[in-house]
């Protein structure tokens, strides 16, 4: 079956200071939903070109809620907690990272990665 390839701009995630910061999508494919933890600052960057925010020296992982095991541990409120963190605590957090590496030099400015500073996508 024949199919077209189309080229999507990747959502912005953040923009602050100037500096833009883009998601990336696993094997560069939007309908599969974007990668939680790696980011580039060019929309068109695919995500080999890409950064893995937790490499960051500024990241702070977000306290988790309560394990889900099978010691009665996995209640309705803890899966309600375990939704909230990935819904909004993580993205907190990175969205806190990438500020504070902004605001430390360790991304943008030339708009542009600092290598040194950064570990790769895998």
């Amino acid at each position: 079956m024949p199919y077209r390839c189309v080229f999507v701009p990747a959502e912005k995630f953040l923009d602050y200071h100037g500096v833009r910061v883009y998601r990336t999508y696993p094997g560069n494919d939007l309908d599969r939903g974007p990668r939680t933890y790696i980011f580039v600052l060019r929309p068109e960057a695919g995500e080999t070109d890409g950064f893995d925010v937790r490499g960051l020296p500024t990241w702070v992982t977000p306290p988790a809620p309560p394990s889900l095991d099978k010691f009665g541990m996995d209640t309705p409120e803890n899966r309600a907690g375990w939704r909230i963190y990935r819904e909004r605590a993580i993205p907190e957090a990175i969205r806190q990272t990438l500020r504070r590496a902004i605001d430390r030099g360790l991304i943008g400015g030339t708009g542009e990665t600092s290598d040194e500073n950064l570990t790769r996508a895998a």
